[in-house]
């Protein structure tokens, strides 16, 4: 059944538990509609981990409105914006519960809008600094350890297939700017 025809007030984060990791099956699924693939053969799995980290991610999540009636430009544009990077973020296996994923969800949404706002001069650590009071040492800490996590708990085919940004090789994942400015890049042109 198509969730989008039922016209909910509200969009539903369907989730599936798999044995398979090939990348046919990865590709299906997304098309498909599919928001969070959990690999059965991964080393933590459970249906409690499973569970838990669901409610964790509607915890993190439950300040975003998915209203698809609102006739607001403004307020649906907001609302698809944050859709789309946690979308984005739960793909690659940025874990809801790390504190990183807030400052690399905000990173994300303020590069964005800051394209079009060539008066603002603030750079993104700054309005992260401001925003969380946190010294820019905790935060950039806070991104690193967010994106890390992914790249260690996600399966290396998906990895490959869902991020073309730039890697160092020498750790073999993401700076946190790289990371932010990819997901920005291809976030606005989505948008």
């Amino acid at each position: 059944m198509n969730l989008k025809n039922l016209n909910l007030s509200y969009s539903p984060k369907i989730v599936v538990t798999t044995k398979i990791l090939a990348d046919s099956t990865h590709e299906f699924l997304h098309y498909n509609g599919v928001n969070m693939i959990f690999h059965k053969k991964h080393k933590n799995y459970s249906a409690e981990a499973v569970v838990r980290t669901l409610l964790q991610l509607h915890n993190s999540c439950s300040s975003i409105t998915y209203n698809n009636t609102s006739g607001d430009k403004e307020e649906s544009y907001e609302g698809k914006l944050n859709e789309t990077i946690n979308k984005e973020l739960d793909l690659i296996g940025v874990a809801p519960y790390l504190i990183g994923r807030k400052y690399l969800f905000d990173s994300i949404k303020f590069t964005i809008e800051s394209i079009d706002n060539t008066d603002n001069n603030t750079t993104v650590v700054q309005h992260l600094v401001n925003k969380y009071k946190k010294s820019n040492t905790s935060i950039t800490k806070g991104m690193h350890n967010a994106i890390l996590h992914a790249f260690r708990v996600s399966a290396p085919d998906t990895l490959e297939q869902l991020y073309t940004g730039t890697v160092n090789y020498e750790t073999g994942y993401p700076t946190p700017t790289d990371f932010m400015h990819y997901y920005a890049r291809k976030i606005a042109k989505e948008l």
